[in-house]
């Protein structure tokens, strides 16, 4: 019997060898064959949702200053590129919706909420909403009251929370009640978790694993999904061990 197909997300696009969260970084995560790509949303001082991790754009452009300081299209004049490699140099930080064009009908988009603010989740609502995406999009964020107002508004788009502490063994009968799956930093995760986690109906996604011998021992576990900065890699790695069996899935 072959084993479980699990999944791959590609953190920040294929953000081993690509610039992260930049267009070319998730078209390689399409193209080598990811289930999922994860991304970034922070807020500009002017409203607009754009795609980075970081609260401050120092370390991945060649600007300085915080994000919510700086306009849309200050933001759009950086190179997000050449900080990962000269041949990289003019990638841009994209904005949500140039993103969500771009991976509409491809994979599953996994936007994970990073500024703490509820107009960035209403905003992302909207985005989704507009583009009626609602089947391809989850919503992350290690922030519940964020996710709470998605779920409000998208009922049926799938809640993801990170795991950021030890939970409450009654957490998904309380505040996670309303959550469908957990990302669990690689350190924490263990078969008691997983198996705990699976009986409450939720998968366990695992984060950020980029050693192939670390992906099988979460997939040996019973992981769902691994998030990582080398899809390639790890899918490779999962294939040669029998967990690619089976067509790649979408959870949800």
């Amino acid at each position: 019997m072959s084993a479980a197909t699990v999944l791959v997300d590609a953190h920040r696009g294929a953000s081993a060898w690509y610039p992260e969260n930049t267009l070319s970084a998730f078209e390689a995560a399409i193209a080598c064959g990811a289930d999922s790509v994860e991304l970034d949303v922070q807020l500009s001082a002017d409203a607009v949702p754009v795609v980075i991790h970081d609260d401050t754009v120092g370390r991945t452009t060649n600007g300085a200053g915080a994000v919510a300081q700086l306009s849309a299209a200050e933001l759009a004049a950086l190179d997000a590129g050449a900080w990962k490699s000269p041949s990289f140099k003019g990638e841009r930080i994209p904005t949500l919706d140039q993103t969500l064009w771009l991976l509409a009908g491809t994979v599953r988009i996994n936007i994970e909420l990073k500024a703490r603010d509820l107009r960035l989740a209403e905003l992302v609502v909207a985005a989704i909403e507009q583009r009626s995406l609602q089947r391809q999009v989850m919503v992350s964020s290690f922030h519940l009251e964020l996710l709470a107002a998605v779920r409000v508004r998208l009922p049926g788009v799938r809640i993801h929370h990170f795991l950021e502490r030890e939970l409450e063994r009654d957490f998904f009968e309380r505040e996670g009640r309303f959550v469908d799956s957990v990302g669990i930093a690689r350190d924490y995760v263990t078969p008691e978790v997983v198996a705990w986690f699976r009986a409450a109906g939720r998968p366990t996604w695992v984060w950020t694993v980029d050693d192939p011998a670390d992906a099988l021992r979460c997939a040996a576990m019973g992981v769902e999904s691994i998030t990582t900065n080398d899809p390639a890699g790890i899918l490779a790695a999962l294939a040669e061990a029998g967990y690619r069996g089976s067509p790649p899935r979408l959870l949800g």
